[in-house]
């Protein structure tokens, strides 16, 4: 899996860096990094370590999703990591 770091000037990329970090705020967690995958698909997932963690989410969910259910799934990223279910 190839995932690359979001570029602000990509309005796609943009709207994933402002989702997650309004996320990011309502968690209260800030030790996180954010990848995107080139794939047409609709996905995301989260690797954690105790020290960081790092969300990857699909170009197709940034493309297919609305606002509101871009924010659930970064929601749902953010409670595998307060729940520290995927700590390696």
């Amino acid at each position: 899996m190839q995932a690359r770091s979001p570029n602000p000037n990509n309005l796609l990329d943009k709207r994933a860096i402002d989702t997650v970090e309004k996320m990011s705020l309502a968690f209260g967690y800030k030790n996180y990094e954010l990848k995107i995958i080139d794939w047409d698909i609709i996905n995301a997932m989260v690797v954690s370590s105790k020290d960081k963690s790092t969300i990857y989410v699909t170009k197709g969910a940034l493309e297919k999703l609305d606002d509101n259910e871009l924010e659930s799934v970064f929601a749902h990223e953010f409670l595998h990591i307060a729940n520290q279910d995927f700590f390696t």
